[in-house]
């Protein structure tokens, strides 16, 4: 038995008979989407009854695709888990296409991911659909995650499996409900063709790589079939599309699994950050500071006297203290606040930490209960001066210390890492952090101390001087001779500490 549906079906959806990705297709189809022709081979069935009606179609060349049954679901889309096969076009290769699909349960990776989140084995259908070669391809969020006001959309040349497994340059869209569109255009150099019935990788000519896959109108068209989809499908989408000249045809649609934020709106500033990460970021390079900055800040509120159960109650902030819009580094000043919020003796010198970190702005976003625990609060402060004291007095032989041991880790590895297999260079990460990120505690006490003196000196001076705003920053900029007080080193907001210590590397 198969199951063809060249036309809208009719009926309720059998998830046993098609999987996940097949009702994806079949609810695409209900919501007026343009979908390629397939049929689906249902879990268990010959394969022979698969050819049979491929033969009859009359199709010259198919996408071949699993759909498990517990595949794009609401809670787990197992999104490139399961096997694909492009641009079959024979019988023996539409046969081990199928073969291929259905072993694709068994892998190392579908049994890890339903280890992980405790789901059972799913029986594999597999479905037969009419092979499009678009002129570009890519995914649709019709929510974006970190910006739900939005449609996120993600485009390059030739097929969507690049875009999916990305490994080609993409151009990226955001539009906004009233037709608002930004836009950032990559050098799509590369693209995934069909060659020899099979994709790869192929050169773009010169002249259409720094030109859009999309036009801003094809754009628009496509998020607003985003939106239809979402409201007949029940919530926000995950779509992967293709373009044939002007038209726009739906492959295969997943409700999103990522939480989509509501509520409060994030906060957001890229003040003395800019200086470590200046252009550009590439999600490699992210991964690092995002990584560094949730270790270093642990390091800060264990430095500051914070509880090991108070930092593990909020393991979550700290992966938050940065986050990666439009392919540019930025605080989360709300993570920020929450951070300044945990520190002893926050409640007796609110004002002075919420200054020394920049972060007063989103004061009134946190909580802060006044009535309980001030004696025991007021006891932590007191031991957390008594030992930045202590570290105070000897910081200059922690320096010497720390920085001895950065040598010797640095020593460790060779600089030139061209030709390391990928395994290596994960041990030799490793390595590093655990030498380094995890000993980071003496830059984090002396930033630390940077910034308290900063915030001391903008407070005498706001004291002594009140008319003459951000002098504290001209006087360290030596600005004042100049008459250029405040433009060049503080004009606007300013976070004088920045990471505390973390690390920063150059954006490539």
């Amino acid at each position: 038995m198969v199951i063809f549906h060249t036309e809208v079906p009719k009926g309720p959806v059998d998830l046993d008979l098609m999987g996940g990705k097949a009702a994806g297709l079949v609810r695409l189809q209900r919501a007026g989407a343009t979908v390629p022709p397939w049929f689906v081979l249902p879990p268990g069935q010959d394969p022979g009854l698969a050819l049979r009606a491929w033969a009859e179609s009359g199709w010259k060349r198919v996408a071949v695709r699993s759909s498990a049954v517990t595949e794009d679901g609401a809670e787990h889309s197992f999104a490139g888990m399961y096997e694909s096969v492009l641009g079959v076009r024979d019988v023996e290769s539409l046969r081990k296409a199928i073969a291929r699909c259905r072993a694709s349960a068994s892998s190392a990776r579908i049994r890890s991911y339903l280890e992980t989140h405790g789901l059972p084995a799913s029986p594999v259908a597999v479905i037969i659909q009419v092979m499009v070669e678009g002129d570009a391809s890519g995914v649709m969020f019709t929510r974006d995650p970190t910006d739900p006001d939005r449609t996120l959309i993600s485009a390059a040349w030739g097929l969507g499996e690049g875009v999916v497994q990305g490994s080609v340059p993409c151009d990226t869209y955001r539009v906004e409900e009233d037709g608002g569109l930004e836009v950032w255009l990559a050098d799509k150099d590369t693209a995934i063709s069909l060659v020899d019935d099979a994709p790869a990788a192929v050169p773009v000519p010169a002249g259409m790589a720094e030109e859009p896959a999309l036009s801003d109108a094809q754009v628009r068209t496509l998020a607003a079939t985003g939106r239809k989809l979402e409201e007949a499908l029940g919530g926000p989408q995950d779509v992967e599309w293709t373009r044939c000249g002007d038209q726009l045809v739906l492959l295969q649609a997943r409700p999103v699994t990522q939480a989509v934020p509501t509520g409060r709106r994030l906060l957001w500033d890229n003040a003395n950050i800019i200086e470590s990460y200046h252009g550009p970021t590439g999600p490699l390079t992210y991964s690092f500071a995002s990584r560094a900055y949730t270790i270093v800040y642990q390091l800060f509120c264990e430095v500051m006297g914070v509880s090991q159960a108070t930092i593990r109650e909020n393991a979550g902030v700290f992966s938050r203290m940065i986050g990666l819009i439009r392919g540019r580094i930025y605080y989360n000043l709300d993570a920020w606040y929450r951070v300044v919020s945990l520190l002893p003796g926050y409640r007796f010198n609110r004002d002075f930490l919420e200054k020394m970190m920049g972060v007063s702005e989103v004061a009134g976003d946190i909580d802060d209960d006044e009535s309980s625990g001030r004696l025991m609060d007021l006891l932590r402060l007191l031991r957390l001066g008594l030992g930045l004291l202590w570290r105070q007095a000897r910081l200059d032989k922690d320096v010497a210390r720390f920085s001895g041991e950065f040598e010797l880790a640095m020593a460790a590895h060779e600089r030139n890492l061209t030709g390391r297999e990928p395994h290596e260079l994960i041990e030799i990460y490793g390595d590093l952090e655990r030498r380094l990120l995890w000993a980071w505690s003496t830059p984090i006490v002396n930033d630390f101390f940077v910034m308290i003196f900063h915030g001391l000196l903008g407070s005498l001076c706001e004291k002594w001087l009140p008319d003459e705003p951000d002098l504290h920053n001209a006087l360290l900029a030596d600005e004042c001779r100049s008459g250029g007080r405040g433009h060049a080193a503080g004009q606007g907001h300013s976070r004088s500490g920045g990471l505390a210590g973390a690390p920063g590397v150059t954006a490539q």
